[in-house]
């Protein structure tokens, strides 16, 4: 077939490979031209591979973030007077599904601890508390949540104050990355229910108010340390 230019501006006639090598740029093309059954990449592409460098279609490997959540609780939970045994906060629960089993949970928490000494024979000057954050429910069922500490803070203070002063409170910023290991729980199924709970060291009473409380969770298929 002969070679025409017509004048619409397109060239008929060319067989393939009838033109020479390198002679068609990027710009020669048009937009959204080259699919992926155009490219000589080995290996097959799906939602589950991507192209590496060496032009092969590949699984990612091992380490990969199968779910992230970021949780924000807005309203103000205050604990007075706990046990001996920790003792859930009102308004820090937070639940998690995870995909599988075979995963690990990378939990980090934020908050900011309000805590304000109580009132009896100790003069209301000294305070020891201690916050965690557990593991309350899995598998639709509940925890004992003393058993269920992902971590432990404990404090203690010392305050110097008049009787009249029966509104001292001192903050504490609290951050904290911990590590759950779904597979070592036995989840099998739901949601995983986490949230923080406080006690007094030595029973003095004392108020623990959270504000500000928040909880990002990444859900990984492998974890080192």
């Amino acid at each position: 077939m002969a070679i025409a230019i017509n004048g619409s501006g397109t060239v008929t006639g060319i067989s393939v490979g009838g033109l020479p090598d390198n002679i068609i740029d990027n710009g020669c093309m048009a937009d959204d031209s080259v699919g992926i059954a155009d490219l000589s990449a080995t290996g097959t592409a799906s939602s589950s591979t991507f192209l590496r460098g060496d032009n092969t279609w590949v699984a990612p490997s091992s380490g990969k973030i199968n779910k992230y959540q970021v949780t924000k609780l807005t309203t103000t939970g205050t604990l007075t007077n706990p046990a001996s045994t920790l003792t859930e906060i009102p308004q820090s629960e937070v639940s998690f599904t995870p995909t599988t089993a075979s995963s690990y949970l990378v939990v980090r928490c934020h908050t900011m601890l309000f805590c304000k000494p109580g009132t009896d024979s100790h003069g209301g000057e000294e305070m020891y508390p201690r916050v965690s954050m557990v593991m309350k429910e899995i598998n639709g069922s509940a925890t004992t949540i003393a058993n269920e500490k992902m971590f432990d803070l404990s404090l203690h203070a010392e305050l110097e104050h008049s009787p009249a002063e029966d509104d001292i409170r001192i903050s504490f910023p609290c951050s904290h990355v911990a590590r759950f290991d779904v597979n070592g729980k036995s989840w099998s199924s739901g949601a995983i229910k986490f949230c923080l709970a406080g006690t007094s060291g030595w029973n003095y009473p004392l108020s623990i108010n959270i504000n500000s409380y928040s909880q990002t969770v990444w859900e990984i298929t492998e974890y080192s340390e």
